[in-house]
């Protein structure tokens, strides 16, 4: 089972500009779709309930899994639909959930 630290938590705000993934932007690299797409979309097949706040650590496992993608890439898809506000991050305790705001 996988152990999270309080530093490796998400970040409430964060400037996507400025992170980057293997030193490339992360608006470049998560410019594929349909990989932020197929994130969404596992998310909603695995949380049917919507107005729960998802903890976000369930999500890293249970996506990262299902689509073999690594933590930082689903962190980068979730922080992408954060930006086009599709989903918020909030804090329940000290770990960072995640709730869907609306559906494409």
């Amino acid at each position: 089972m996988e152990r999270t630290s309080p530093r490796r938590t998400m970040p409430m705000t964060i400037n996507t500009n400025q992170v980057k993934i293997n030193g490339i932007a992360l608006k470049e690299a998560v410019c594929n779709t349909t990989v932020i797409e197929l994130v969404l979309g596992f998310i909603s097949l695995e949380f049917p309930n919507r107005f729960e706040a998802i903890p976000s650590g369930e999500i890293f496992r249970r996506v990262g899994c299902k689509l073999s993608i690594d933590r930082k890439t689903v962190r980068a898809c979730l922080l992408v639909l954060e930006e086009a506000g599709l989903i918020d991050f909030v804090m329940i305790g000290h770990e960072p959930h995640i709730r869907i705001k609306r559906c494409p």
